[in-house]
């Protein structure tokens, strides 16, 4: 004899399966879907790593809610929430870096006091932001080495930002010696960035005489460049000061030393 209950049973817990799958499916497509919108919207609102970080935000939110649906149909959820809540207390008391990791990461994302690209020093960490994630913030060293550092660690640290601005300020010191005339030194200096193309007009350059060195009038030369140039500008203007200074006829010291032996103490040291 066939037991109807126990098919219809079985029937059920088929149609509860095809269910859950169809919920589980549907949740995961749309959740793509409404990330890639929140990215996009977000993206050009706010900028497009903020935009990442949402749809990610976007859609796990979706795919948890998918799924917690999906599981109401085979077990009680809120019997399991209770269980979930006694065992989430357990978990957070023992990933507190990790909580605290995400909330620096969003002060982070809030404040953003730096983008993917930027050039920066965290702490004495230097090197160009890759990545800013809820956890980590990732860098490629200026040698090229991957670092990851704790996002809390990043929150409390002094942090740099060599790219914040579009312009940046050179400072170079030039010491002359003491018998040369500074007038013509500073006007050396001058022609010197005149003719570099680099070097921006205003904010206006200045060559000014910065004090009195142990071997030398010292000189400090402050140009703007672009942020971009900088490096490869504060190359090219040491090697033309160089040169110019030398076709001038004007000398840049180095330190002298000089040593006093008493007649006893040298002729023995020509022994």
């Amino acid at each position: 004899m066939v037991d109807f209950s126990a098919l219809s049973g079985n029937l059920a817990l088929v149609e509860d399966v095809f269910k859950a799958l169809v919920i589980i499916i549907l949740g995961y497509v749309f959740s793509k879907l409404a990330g890639s919108l929140t990215e996009r919207a977000v993206g050009k609102k706010v900028n497009p790593h903020i935009g990442q970080i949402s749809k990610k935000v976007v859609a796990y939110t979706i795919i948890a809610i998918a799924f917690v649906t999906a599981l109401d149909l085979f077990i009680e959820v809120s019997t399991l929430l209770a269980a979930a809540g006694i065992a989430g207390i357990a978990i957070g008391m023992a990933a507190q870096r990790s909580v605290s990791n995400i909330i620096s990461g969003l002060f982070l994302l809030a404040d953003q006091p730096f983008e993917i690209g930027d050039a920066v020093d965290i702490g004495g960490n230097a090197g160009a932001v890759l990545d800013i994630s809820l956890f980590s913030t990732r860098l490629r060293t200026f040698d090229n080495k991957y670092m990851r550092i704790p996002n809390d660690t990043v929150a409390n640290a002094k942090i740099i930002n060599f790219s914040y601005y579009d312009i940046r300020r050179i400072d170079i010191s030039v010491g002359v010696a003491y018998k040369s005339d500074v007038g013509s030194a500073v006007d050396v200096l001058q022609g010197v960035i005149e003719g570099n193309s680099s070097v921006l007009v205003e904010p206006e350059p200045q060559v000014v005489v910065s004090g009195f060195g142990d071997s030398s009038i010292d000189l400090l030369v402050r140009v703007w460049v672009q942020t971009s140039q900088i490096f490869t500008a504060k190359s090219e203007l040491i090697l033309s000061i160089k040169s110019a200074l030398e076709d001038a006829g004007i000398e840049i010291p180095f330190p002298h030393r000089t040593l006093t032996f008493d007649e006893g103490e040298l002729e023995r040291l020509k022994k």
